[in-house]
């Protein structure tokens, strides 16, 4: 999906939460469910996060690492954007 479009997303995802997770992977195309609690620009649940990680999973908007513990967490669509 050339020229993705993030935040026009929100409406498949339809999620309180989808633009601020959103805000903090253009900061960090890389990063662990942790590293999202963490950084303090959601307060949500880790559950309620992972529930949206997944919606963003299904959209294409990420892909994560097939460990259980741990998980990480890409966006490989910002990633190609930088590297162009």
């Amino acid at each position: 999906m050339r020229g993705c479009r993030f935040k026009e997303q929100a409406d498949k995802i339809k999620s309180l939460y989808f633009i601020q997770i959103l805000d903090f992977i253009f900061e960090h195309p890389i990063f662990t469910v942790k590293q999202l609690q963490d950084s303090k620009h959601i307060n949500a649940s880790k559950q309620t996060l992972y529930n949206v990680l997944q919606k963003m999973e299904q959209a294409q908007l990420l892909q994560s690492s097939d460990t259980v513990k741990n998980k990480t967490f890409i966006c490989n669509k910002l990633l190609s954007t930088i590297n162009q």
